[in-house]
């Protein structure tokens, strides 16, 4: 399937051993049929000369071990990160599979921060005293649970003493129950307790201890029964710790005053831990910060600005070709939501898609040298039935630090809220924006019904490919979004654009397609009045009627209502450049390439516009541009045919117009080149 997997190898010993053999089959079937985002899942078992391995996911990151031995995670993302492992366990428990074996190098954490559980089903097979005598025990005394380590018979109730050994220690740095040997950590487990983590660490949020106290109950019937209660008491726990962070950053804000929000992000980036657990010493040094350090960087211009991101498609985790709508049309939506805020530069979707779409995401310093953009959001997507989990990291392009990462998981029937979710974060961090629920409202969805967004998406992905046949498909999508929710103007929109463009593509003239696009149009404006699409919907039916004055008006109409509709700078740019005002055509076309750097229509205008500029060798670059991202493109093609002309380059000019020939299935023609 041409995808890469991890091999591991088990020992010898099992393969000789039936029985272990037997018991590891059955363990590994019930693994195997675990299918959750925080679960690394088991592709196939496989025997090779006598010896046993699995075939399993790929998991691209590091252990939990090295994370804290490298990298320690601060409040509140640790309960972030605990509460991915614990949905993981959840799901492994109600499928009946307990794990047996948690401990941090079993978890791998991803570059976009999602926990993977590794090793489902392998513990059980330490119980065989012949491995366990051989050394190959895959069990750690330190995170055994006391009924483990008397040797009793385990439930799922042992995952969650380990568990908790596991979020202890990622805590405060030290495990629980300690010892100098094997034997002094056993005794430690089934009769001492830990010390609080309150007498280790300051400003914990208020019931810290009491969760620990009821994961580490030495009686398996009286401990925490199921991680469901256990993720329940970490969403109040990450409360009161939102609460600290809260604290930190409006101390910081008074400092700062409106340029406090890209600073705020820095700064508790390089707060230190024991710092940030220390709330009351925290936010008086935060303050003495703001005053010291941040002033003089307001002073200073606000060099370190976000003014700038890339929102890439989402990377489709899962391979499900279903989910392929959802990892280009989320971020797609994301950017028109962001598009309607002044201040910031969000690069147009049509160019991410062309260059990263199919690849794997790249570094972020790699974006912004290609889109010349300061941040870059970049995303991983899984679809697991009816849930959608979201890992999505926005990533400083200048030196690949992460300002914010973080994890989403809804269901197919809460899209919207998905959607307005990551935007709105993304917007928090991002500096050149004024945050607040202000500006959160002025980026959500208009749509109401989230079967109505699915089927924009889907419209969405259709018309991304510009072929007529991929027209009508999206069509026949938007006319089920506008079923379902009749004052969807966006899907109205839409759809006038896509009437407008079918006689280009089709290269046949339609009145009904004029008419349709009329119509849908008309009906987006009346219903959402500051639509900027719906502008540049109605300009493009005026540009095609030859009515240059209405076109201008409504054009310039959506640029105003979106600094970022690249659309409609490159609707307004061909308008200028077809009245040969050439000067403001070039203003408007390379604006447009500005936000959207790999628009073949962009590229045909400044090409065309500076051949009338007799500036011949940028006409080159542009033309031949649009050529690269459409090497069978007729109207680029035309182009560079009549520069060829213009310039008296028969050769080329000849050889073009064969090619130009081939590509419309002419084979008869009477070329201008015959008589020559």
């Amino acid at each position: 399937l041409k995808r890469i997997v991890a091999l591991k190898f088990l020992p010898e010993q099992i393969s000789l051993d039936k029985n272990a053999k037997e018991r590891f089959m059955v363990e590994a079937r019930s693994a195997a049929g675990l299918n959750h985002p925080n679960i690394a899942t088991i592709y196939a078992i496989e025997e090779e000369d006598g010896t046993l391995f699995i075939v399993m996911e790929y998991v691209d990151g590091n252990t939990l071990k090295h994370k804290m031995e490298t990298d320690p995670v601060m409040l509140p993302d640790v309960f972030d990160l605990a509460k991915q492992i614990a949905e993981g366990l959840h799901e492994a428990h109600k499928q009946g599979v307990t794990h047996r074996d948690i401990k941090p190098s079993n978890i791998m954490i991803t570059s976009a921060g999602t926990a993977k559980i590794m090793d489902f089903g392998l513990a059980k097979i330490a119980e065989n005293p012949l491995i366990t005598r051989e050394g190959t025990t895959l069990g750690t005394a330190a995170y055994m649970s006391p009924e483990q380590a008397r040797g009793e018979k385990v439930d799922h109730r042992t995952d969650i003493w380990s568990f908790g050994v596991v979020l202890y220690e990622v805590m405060c740095g030290q495990r629980p129950f300690k010892g100098e040997y094997e034997q002094a950590v056993l005794y430690s487990i089934m009769n001492t307790e830990p010390e609080p983590l309150s007498e280790k660490l300051e400003g914990l949020p208020e019931g810290t201890d009491t969760f620990f106290a009821k994961i580490f109950r030495k009686d398996p019937h009286e401990r925490v029964r199921t991680f469901k209660e256990i993720i329940e008491d970490m969403g109040k726990l990450k409360e009161g710790t939102s609460q600290v962070v809260s604290t930190i950053r409006s101390v910081i804000k008074t400092k700062t005053d409106s340029k406090s929000t890209h600073i705020t992000v820095k700064l508790e980036r390089s707060i230190s831990k024991k710092a940030l657990y220390a709330v009351s010493a925290a936010v008086v040094a935060v303050a003495i910060a703001g005053y010291f350090l941040i002033s003089p960087l307001i002073q200073g211009g606000g060099t370190d600005e976000i003014d700038s991101i890339a929102i890439l498609p989402f990377l489709n985790q899962s391979g499900a070709e279903e989910a392929e709508y959802l990892s280009d049309g989320i971020p797609e939506s994301i950017i028109s939501s962001l598009q309607k805020l002044k201040g910031i530069k969000v690069i147009s979707f049509n160019s991410l898609l062309k260059k990263y779409k199919g690849l794997e995401l790249p570094e972020a310093v790699e974006v912004g040298a290609e889109f010349n953009v300061k941040a870059a959001a970049l995303g991983r997507l899984t679809l697991a039935g009816d849930d959608i989990t979201v890992s999505i990291e926005i990533v400083d392009t200048r030196d690949n630090s992460v300002l914010f990462s973080d994890r989403y998981i809804k269901k197919i029937t809460d899209l919207i809220a998905l959607q307005d979710e990551i935007a709105g974060d993304v917007l928090e961090n991002l500096s050149a924006a004024l945050t607040g629920e202000e500006q959160r409202e002025t980026i959500k969805l208009t749509v109401t019904d989230p079967e109505a967004y699915r089927n924009m998406l889907l419209a969405n992905q259709f018309v991304s490919k510009r072929t007529p046949d991929d027209f009508y498909r999206a069509l026949e999508y938007l006319d089920r979004a506008i079923e379902i929710d009749p004052g969807y103007a966006m899907a109205y929109a839409l759809k006038s654009i896509i009437y407008s463009l079918l006689p280009v593509y089709e290269l046949t003239y339609s009145e009904d397609h004029v008419q349709n696009a009329k119509l849908a149009a008309d009906k987006a404006l009346d219903l959402e009045p500051g639509l900027s699409d719906a502008y540049t919907a109605s300009g493009l039916i005026y540009l095609n009627e030859w009515n240059w004055e209405q076109a201008i008006t409504n054009t310039e109409k959506a640029i105003e209502l979106n600094a970022n509709n690249a659309s409609a700078y490159n609707l307004l740019g061909w308008i200028k450049l077809s009245l040969r005002d050439f000067q403001e055509s070039k203003v408007l076309l390379e604006k447009t390439l500005e936000l959207d750097p790999l628009n073949i229509a962009a590229n045909r205008g400044l090409g065309t516009t500076y051949h009338f500029l007799e500036d011949y060798d940028n006409a080159l670059v542009y033309i031949n541009k649009s050529i690269e991202l459409h090497p069978k493109g007729i109207f680029s093609l035309t182009d560079i045919f009549g520069f060829y002309m213009s310039t008296d380059q028969f050769k080329e000019a000849a050889e073009t117009q064969r090619e130009l020939f081939t590509i419309a299935g002419i084979t008869e023609a009477e070329s201008v080149f015959d008589e020559m």
